[in-house]
């Protein structure tokens, strides 16, 4: 995988992180529906706590793919790398 611009390495495993993050939350809400089938609410409430961390989780992933193709090469990155070292 290679970029002219340099954001590439940055903005493909952004983006992978991205498409993980909305994997994950696929299997939370079929884990989901599979309690809510079953009739067991407290089975459905611990997974509704994981599925507000996942939208917080995919919110950030987004809001980085977002920046970094705004951004572009040199500081940009190195900017976004410094915000991602100190989450």
């Amino acid at each position: 995988f290679e970029s002219k611009d340099g954001t590439g390495d940055a903005l493909y495993a952004m983006d992978l992180h991205l498409q993980l993050e909305k994997f994950v939350y696929s299997k939370l809400m079929a884990v989901h529906k599979v309690a809510e089938e079953g009739g067991d609410p407290a089975m459905m409430d611990f997974i509704e706590g994981y599925l507000g961390e996942q939208v917080t989780a995919i919110k950030k992933a987004a809001d980085f793919v977002a920046q970094i193709k705004r951004v572009g090469t040199g500081h940009g990155v190195y900017h976004i790398d410094r915000e991602l070292e100190e989450a």
